[in-house]
């Protein structure tokens, strides 16, 4: 089974995590969703009253990069390295215009929890250096 991974330009989106708002992102990227499952239902029984869900069919990686040393950053990072982890909801929202009609697509964030920080590598040759955060949750969408 492969992975599932969507890219949502960091223009188009406002992320809501933990209930501060994440906006310190490099011009031009993107977040990531990765869903590590695929969602299936199967029925049992002579009459097939028995139903099996994959539970984990919504769970998701969200991988975002934010400008190094940033409110953002500084919010992430302390979130991360909490005594024990912390899980809490969240929202990615993207906005659209489909025949010129604004729109928002809603990405419900569930039991997220920051589950790894990646260092950001230090230089003069990277005047907009980042630092990635990948997130575990599980994501539900509304249009």
């Amino acid at each position: 089974m492969a992975l599932k991974t969507s890219l949502i330009p960091t223009e188009e989106a406002t992320v809501n995590l933990f209930g501060t708002s994440i906006t310190d992102f490099i011009a031009g990227d993107y977040i990531e969703i990765t869903m590590q499952n695929n969602k299936s239902e199967q029925k049992f029984g002579s009459n097939t009253t028995v139903t099996q869900k994959n539970v984990t069919g919504d769970a998701a990686q969200i991988t975002l990069n934010v400008m190094m040393l940033s409110g953002s950053d500084a919010f992430l990072n302390n979130t991360y390295n909490q005594s024990s982890p912390v899980v809490q909801d969240g929202s990615i929202k993207r906005f659209y215009t489909k025949n010129g009609i604004s729109n928002v697509e809603t990405l419900s964030l569930s039991n997220a929890t920051i589950q790894m920080r990646n260092l950001a590598s230090y230089g003069n040759q990277a005047p907009n250096e980042s630092i990635q955060y990948i997130i575990s949750c599980e994501v539900t969408r509304q249009v």
